[in-house]
């Protein structure tokens, strides 16, 4: 991980590549049908406002997106093929800006050396911000199911071999760490981990070294509801299934998964959904694991609808989401009131200002339970800065890093601001 308690995701990438469009027909398969150059266009954006992490532009490469596009043979070997020359991009637009970055960090170390020579002073404030930060490539594993937003009806076995197949191609590319992203539902997640741990295992069957490389992080993103941030789309309660999660790695799990959680999210949800939904994450992480060494974060969408009211209100949407997950009750328009109207622009985007005030309000709590301030960490019950409940006493150790970042609509624009936001909050001293 890059040396530094909060680690910079990038934005939405598919949804970039979408933008930039002009025939309007990548949908979901950016990576699948955009040329190396606009792929690496959108990663060096990212790269440029000073993102950690670049995300593959692989979120579409599945068999359902690719059968759907006539793109996908009998053999299906195609999954592997786009998938390894579409994250490849993404890894060397990362080398190429670590090493620009290298040679800045030269270039400052020889300015420092000649002025202490002259018998100046070094300028105060901002000196180290960035400084030793490498940027990594994570490569997602994307929901397989025909509906991104809802769990996968496939049997797991065959999920497992299908994310396999990813996460080799994935490893083959050189990422530096698994994300399995948008998940609306635990099995959906498992069978990723078993895919991803079957990739590892049989690389390292293959490797000549002595020992293997240690496995790649494995990062899981959940999406919830952002009517009843309480539960993940496909209706499973959000804690239940944070915490079978974090349970894989252990050795007296059940069904044990050989990766363990090293970061656990949250993205493809609304802001004020992700407000809600952290304090439920932090506590399963604390009462599961107690938050070693785990990383804790966001990545909302930018969207003024919700996701949840576009799937009940768009034609199809309500048959395909879960009764459960929704109030019946709700009005056909609550969802779309995510804000104020200088909120978001004529598009129905979220500005970067108006983005960087829900993260402002993330990184906020993240600090206050790692420094046990604020009150409510001892007092118990009480409102967190995000507007959810504070978590129980002694959880100020619920993480360890802090990764914030964007999902579709949230560009390089707003990661430029929440890199300020988080160079400060680094500075800001120890936790």
């Amino acid at each position: 991980m890059p040396p530094s308690r909060f680690v910079l995701l990038d934005g939405g990438v598919g949804h970039l590549l979408k933008s930039a469009d002009q025939k309007g027909n990548l949908n979901f398969l950016g990576g699948a049908l955009s040329p190396a150059s606009a792929i690496r266009e959108a990663h060096q954006k990212f790269a440029d406002a000073g993102c950690d992490v670049l995300t593959t532009a692989t979120f579409g490469v599945t068999p359902v997106s690719l059968r759907r596009a006539g793109l996908l043979s009998e053999e299906g070997e195609e999954i592997e093929r786009i998938t390894r020359r579409v994250a490849r991009v993404a890894v060397e637009v990362a080398a190429e800006e670590n090493d620009k970055r290298r040679e800045k960090e030269k270039e400052k170390d020889m300015e420092k050396e000649k002025k202490e020579g002259e018998g100046g002073e070094e300028e105060a404030g901002g000196g180290g911000r960035g400084r030793g930060r490498r940027v990594l490539v994570a490569g997602c594993l994307p929901p397989l199911g025909g509906n991104c937003y809802l769990p996968n009806d496939d049997d797991s076995a065959d999920a497992a071999a299908v994310y396999q197949r990813i996460a080799t191609a994935l490893l083959e590319a050189g990422v530096d760490i698994f994300l399995i992203e948008t998940c609306s539902g635990g099995a959906d997640a498992e069978a990723a981990a078993r895919g991803a741990a079957s990739a590892v295992a049989a690389a390292a069957a293959k490797s000549p070294s002595s020992p293997p490389p240690p496995p790649l992080p494995l990062w899981l993103s959940l999406t919830v509801d952002d009517e009843d941030p309480s539960r993940l789309r496909g209706g499973e309660g959000l804690e239940a299934a944070a915490r079978r999660a974090l349970d894989w790695g252990r050795e007296e799990a059940k069904s044990r998964i050989l990766l363990p959680v090293s970061a656990l999210l949250l993205n493809c949800s609304s802001p004020r959904a992700v407000s809600a939904a952290l304090p439920l994450l932090r506590r399963a992480a604390s009462d599961t694991r107690g938050g070693a060494d785990l990383g804790i974060g966001c990545y909302a969408n930018g969207f003024r609808r919700s996701t949840t009211s576009w799937l009940r209100f768009s034609s199809g949407g309500a048959a395909a989401l879960p009764s459960s997950s929704v109030p019946a009750a709700a009005p056909a328009d609550a969802a779309d009131e995510e804000g104020p109207d200088e909120d978001y622009d004529e598009d129905g985007m979220i500005t970067a200002e108006a983005y960087a005030r829900h993260a402002a309000g993330w990184v906020r709590s993240f600090r206050c339970r790692r420094s046990g301030g604020g009150g409510g960490e001892r007092g118990g019950g009480s409102k967190g800065s995000d507007g959810g409940e504070e978590s129980s006493p002694g959880s100020s150790s619920t993480s360890s890093f802090f990764v914030l970042g964007g999902c579709c609509g949230v560009g390089p624009e707003h990661l430029r601001v929440l890199r300020s936001l988080l160079d400060d909050s680094e500075e800001e001293g120890p936790l």
